[in-house]
């Protein structure tokens, strides 16, 4: 396979992977697809379909990152939200002031 192909080959399975919500692994092989094509240099004319490919699944994992973090902030703002229902109800069980003159 060349080399233009297998960053494709890579790209591919990052995409599943978000698709899976595996994320470490997604970090682990996003670095080595910039690793790989770092190394690679310049791009031939002959590695334009694959680069286009390429680019196509880059934006389809760059949709699967906006809709996890999309997803992952609406879960913090409802457990933020729980924290505050919960400290509520934690102030009206507090004790009630005394109401005894207790200096008598």
């Amino acid at each position: 396979m060349e080399p233009w192909s297998e960053l494709v080959a890579l790209a591919e399975r990052e995409h599943e992977l978000a698709e899976a919500g595996r994320w470490e692994e997604v970090a682990e092989l996003s670095g080595e697809r910039l690793r790989r094509s770092l190394a690679l240099g310049q791009a031939p004319a002959s590695a334009r379909p694959a680069l286009e490919r390429l680019a196509r699944v880059q934006s389809q994992i760059d949709v699967a990152l906006q809709l996890a973090h999309a997803s992952a902030s609406q879960e913090l703002a409802g457990i933020r939200r729980g924290r505050t229902a919960v400290r509520g109800y934690g102030a009206s069980l507090a004790p009630a002031a005394s109401r005894v003159d207790s200096l008598r």
